[in-house]
């Protein structure tokens, strides 16, 4: 008797995540835009959520740009300053 064991992976490395999200520049805009955050991050193990990486896809499928989240976020800091 076999028991099928279907383990699914909720941490992703680094080129992982930039291999799910299709590149590495659109990995690292989405890190800076504080759309994805490490759940772990010790030493040399950084890992991100599958949950974070899919939540990503949804914000750029609904048309939203990581550009525009880094415009806006540069202006509050700004803003702050004064």
């Amino acid at each position: 008797m076999t028991k099928n064991m279907h383990i699914s992976k909720l941490g992703y490395r680094p080129c992982e995540a930039a291999f799910a999200l299709g590149s590495e520049k659109l990995f690292q805009e989405c890190v800076q835009a504080g759309w994805l955050k490490p759940i772990i991050k010790r030493h040399k193990l950084t890992l991100y959520a599958l949950s974070d990486i899919t939540r990503c896809w949804a914000r750029i499928l609904g048309g939203e740009s990581t550009a525009m989240i880094q415009f806006l976020s540069a202006i509050r800091e700004i803003g702050s300053g004064l």
